[in-house]
């Protein structure tokens, strides 16, 4: 895809006040298709961090990093959720 075109893209979704990274045509805000790295801290003034309460397919936790997830959350049959040597995952 050209930088133009994806110029393009830009200006429109920032017409529209929706910005998408990796997503044509974003209907939030904001929304990325891949993982979010930030090195300051994540807020909410609504107060609510909102999560999926079914995993329905395997994950693997990172070496190295914890995981936090607000229950109750299910998975599904025949999926996995793989933690590493050292690694945790807490559901609050």
């Amino acid at each position: 895809m050209s930088a133009t075109r994806e110029l393009s893209k830009l200006v429109d979704n920032l017409a529209s006040d929706k910005v998408g990274i990796g997503v044509d045509n974003p209907t939030e805000k904001m929304q990325v298709s891949g993982n979010i790295l930030a090195s300051g801290h994540f807020e909410s003034s609504a107060g609510f961090f909102i999560n999926d309460i079914n995993i329905s397919s395997d994950y693997t936790l990172p070496n190295g990093k914890n995981a936090m997830t607000a229950g109750p959350v299910t998975v599904d049959d025949g999926v996995t959720i793989t933690i590493p040597d050292g690694g945790t995952w807490t559901v609050t």
